[in-house]
């Protein structure tokens, strides 16, 4: 059963059983009543007063989201009616998501754009479902030029934990290994490859190391380390079980700098390089 409500000659509602539309002016917005923004008008819609600024806010939100085109080395990637497309097709996962939600609350969504075209470019359908699980349960951000930035823990003296002597991770190294090196298989907890985390794994093993206001404190001068790296969604091979997507094997990453505070993880981080994207 239908319901309408106007509220003024300027605005108009349409609340239908599949969709909801919203007229201003001489302008038509209809989203599906299952769609975030489909969800959110319901629920003010449904209000004993219905807040007319609120729902233009909305709508106008949307707009944005239903405008929204990118293009990079002959690949787009469009937004439209709350959905996704990468090159003409639908897609899903975290990464639309996070997309839309950035659109709605006026966050930069170009970097998620970027991730979302470098992210195509890795060889793992697993690996890339992997990737946004580990983004979202260690709330990583993404970088303006589509990368993730992610946490690791080392030796004082820079070299890693496992050898202690064959990666140097002195702010600006470049660690790689073969693909081909790395334990793809999710199953197995403890396995070849290079492995970065989110903080809360990763403070598991830098000894010495205490997390106050949001800031790393080394006990002494033998204490662990801590620092930030930024990895190519391409370069992602698995994210072991065992570890509550935690912890993720890569076979290269870029060390930025040792760690002072936590990442903002709704916002690009600003770097001086530009990185071009690989179609």
């Amino acid at each position: 059963m239908e319901t309408v409500k106007k509220n003024t000659q300027e605005i108009g509602y349409n609340l239908g059983e599949k969709t909801v539309t919203v007229t201003i002016g001489s302008k038509i917005y209809t989203h599906p009543v299952t769609s975030g923004i489909g969800q959110k008008l319901v629920a003010a819609l449904s209000e004993s007063v219905v807040d007319d600024k609120k729902i233009v806010k909305l709508v106008t939100r949307t707009s944005q989201v239903a405008d929204y085109a990118h293009g990079a080395n002959g690949h787009l990637v469009a937004v439209k009616n709350d959905r996704v497309y990468f090159d003409g097709k639908v897609i899903d996962g975290a990464v639309v998501r996070d997309i839309l939600k950035f659109l709605e609350r006026g966050l930069p969504v170009q970097p998620l754009v970027n991730y979302l075209i470098r992210i195509r470019n890795n060889p793992s359908y697993r690996s890339i479902e992997a990737l946004y699980e580990f983004r979202e349960a260690n709330d990583l951000p993404v970088t303006a030029d589509g990368f993730v930035l992610a946490y690791k823990a080392i030796n004082a003296d820079w070299f890693d934990k496992y050898t202690g002597k064959t990666y140097l991770n002195k702010p600006g190294k470049i660690i790689k290994c073969g693909r081909n090196e790395v334990v793809d298989d999710p199953d197995v907890a403890c396995g070849r490859g290079l492995h970065v985390g989110g903080i809360s794994y990763v403070l598991g093993y830098a000894a010495g190391v205490t997390l106050q206001d949001g800031a790393p404190v080394r006990l002494s001068e033998d204490s662990s380390r801590i620092v930030q790296v930024k990895i190519d969604p391409a370069n992602v091979v698995s994210v072991p079980k065992d570890s509550a997507a935690g912890k993720c094997r890569v076979c290269e990453y870029k060390v930025l700098s040792e760690m002072t505070k936590l990442f903002d993880p709704d916002l690009e981080v600003a770097e001086d390089e530009e990185v071009p994207l690989r179609g």
